[in-house]
């Protein structure tokens, strides 16, 4: 996330217009995350939640790199 920042780039999901208190906004996302054709290369089987736990960590990593 620190290299991102350092190259201007988006770290957290408010950066790009997201709420990460918005469950249901990431229910939906990782529905549509694994309603993809790729999902199945993954080594543990994704599911909705997982999808959406995954993206509310980055999230906290990202916001732990701007502060």
């Amino acid at each position: 996330a620190r290299f991102a920042r350092r190259l201007g780039l988006p770290v957290t999901l408010a950066e790009i217009g997201g709420d990460a208190g918005d469950g249901e906004a990431l229910l939906r996302i990782g529905a549509l995350t694994c309603a993809a054709p790729y999902i199945g290369n993954f080594p543990v089987r994704l599911d909705p939640p997982a999808v959406a736990a995954a993206i509310r960590a980055a999230d906290g990593i990202g916001r732990a790199a701007a502060a």
